[in-house]
Order: C-alpha cells, then structure tokens, then sequence
C-alpha cells in the first residue's frame, strides 16, 4: 500500500512541474523496497506536501524566514515528527516552539526513544502511544493533599482500581 502511495506521490511531483533529483521509482528486486527520493520546487498544493507520505521520501522547499518556514510546515492537517538543522540555540528553540507537531529532532533524525512514547498531534493523533506517558494515560489518579504527618504536601497516587 505504502509503495503505491509513494509511486503516487513522485508522479504528482513530476507531473505538477516538480523534479525528484533521485529515487522516485519502485527498486527492480523482490520485496517492498523503496529507494530515499529527494523532490524539489514541489507545488505546496501537491500531495507530497500535504501528507505524510511514511516513506523515505523528502521534499526540500526553499524559505527566506523561520517564520515563512514554520507556515508551510504548519499548514497541513499532519503534525507526528518534525526536524530542525541549526547552529543557534535561539533558532532551534524558536523552531521547537513553532513547530506543531508531536515530536522535534534537533540536529538529528533519530526516533523517539521506546520508554518515551510517541505523540502526534492534529491528525496525526491524540495523546501518547507507548512508554510511560502512554501508560499514563490508562491510570488512574488520586490527588492527595493533606499536612499531617502522613500526607505532607500535594501528590499523585495511583488509585488500585
């Protein structure tokens, strides 16, 4: 399903006046295997750049301001991952904070660690799945306030239920 979806996806690209410098084509060889695809001056109406395509597909599109760059990222219904390459700490933090999405990778394309969960947000998903904040989820809690000698301060408990 997924090696269609990417043959649909480059064949919009070419025929919309986009170019894909390399990849785009299905590998001759048994399996599902699709090569890393590069497309660039994809129109921003197209579906490479309104989808997740969950391939190993990437379209580069040129900005002039971060905040030109946050609104072409923002604009679709998506937001599971998205990346920031930078060498300032404010431009990344900016990047970060603008960006809406479930998960940011600073200067690295690495996954999101299991005992960490991942999140989507918009269509993308709701909430966590997987590691302890998806578990969370499925708690139970208690408030418990009090200033005796059992119960000093505010905490959580977890009810057994």
């Amino acid at each position: 399903r997924r090696l269609a979806a990417m043959q649909r996806m480059t064949d919009e690209v070419r025929s919309r006046g986009g170019r894909v410098l390399t990849g785009g084509e299905r590998l001759n060889r048994r399996g599902y295997f699709w090569p890393a695809t590069v497309c660039v001056d994809v129109p921003q109406t197209a579906s490479l750049a309104m989808e997740e395509p969950f391939g190993p597909i990437v379209s580069i599109a040129p900005f002039s301001t971060v905040a030109e760059a946050l609104t072409l990222a923002n604009r679709t219904s998506y937001g599971l991952a998205g990346y920031v390459f930078t060498n300032s700490p404010e431009r990344a933090r900016e990047v970060i904070d603008g960006l809406q999405v479930g998960s940011v990778g600073v200067n690295s394309l690495a996954g999101v660690p299991p005992d960490i969960g991942i999140a989507g947000v918009k269509d993308s998903g709701y909430g966590y799945e997987g590691g302890r904040l998806g578990v969370e989820a499925f708690l139970n809690l208690k408030v418990v306030r009090g200033g005796d000698k059992f119960t000093s301060g505010t905490f959580l408990a977890r009810r057994p239920d």
